[in-house]
């Protein structure tokens, strides 16, 4: 699968000892932390609630080398954690190493998504923000979402196959690569002129998605300790984008 190829792509790059030196599973967010020679790094990933399996808990704090194990697990709670873990090391790689290439820091996908008046735009993930901003240039949309508690007027996921075909854009949310429904969203995906990646969960390496995607837009955090506090006292999307600057990678 897409998540178990470019997390085997991602740790190939790791050319230190990282070490996890925090990890907390939060109501909305899940975080983990990693720390190199050159400083330490956050990777978040949304926490799908409705889909923790009941009984099962992380009885010691996981490694790096688990990233593999964790990411192809059939547990949601190991998968969670497992993006968690992969996108704080991507994060690392980006923060200090040489994969800034492509990356536009700063920047909005909305500041470079070219939306054409004969575009249909389809959302895979109710990513209200986003979807308001796009309302404001065409009304030919589509949301799709899995959960009902996050759905307002958007329509359940199950009907992918009949409104992913249309999109000649499509934006998805990066809570697919915790679920492993990006290769089946892509696979419905044939007429689509743009493919974003999108959201504080797409924090994985840009690089290691080619092929897949043509953009990604996520957010580095910065202030690491007010993230982590923001985190755990439950706050969200919003509360993030506080400590974190946002970034978008043409992916190439």
């Amino acid at each position: 699968m897409i998540i178990d190829e470019v997390a085997n792509e991602v740790l190939k790059l790791i050319n230190e000892d990282l070490v996890l030196t925090e990890l907390c599973v939060g109501v909305r967010y899940t975080y983990a932390i990693v720390k190199g020679k050159h400083g330490i790094a956050m990777g978040v990933a949304h926490t799908l609630l409705s889909d923790l399996p009941h009984g099962v808990w992380l009885e010691k704090k996981p490694n790096i080398s688990d990233i593999l194990d964790f990411v192809s697990s059939c547990n949601i709670l190991y998968k969670i954690i497992g993006i968690a873990m992969l996108n704080a090391v991507s994060q690392y790689l980006i923060k200090f190493g040489d994969y800034k290439s492509g990356l536009i820091f700063n920047t909005d996908i909305l500041d470079v998504l070219d939306i054409r008046s004969e575009d249909h735009v389809v959302f895979v993930g109710n990513i209200r923000p986003l979807v308001s901003k796009v309302k404001e240039r065409t009304s030919s949309i589509d949301v799709l979402e899995r959960s009902p508690f996050s759905r307002d007027d958007a329509k359940p996921d199950v009907l992918a196959p009949r409104i992913i075909p249309k999109a000649t854009v499509l934006l998805i949310t990066g809570s697919t690569l915790e679920n492993d429904t990006l290769d089946y969203v892509l696979s419905l995906a044939s007429r689509a002129r743009v493919k974003a990646l999108v959201g504080p969960t797409a924090q994985i390496l840009p690089q290691s998605l080619k092929g897949y995607v043509d953009l990604v837009a996520s957010i580095m955090i910065r202030d690491v300790e007010k993230a982590i506090e923001a985190i755990r006292l439950c706050g969200g999307t919003k509360a993030l984008l506080r400590y974190s600057e946002k970034y978008v990678a043409k992916v190439t």
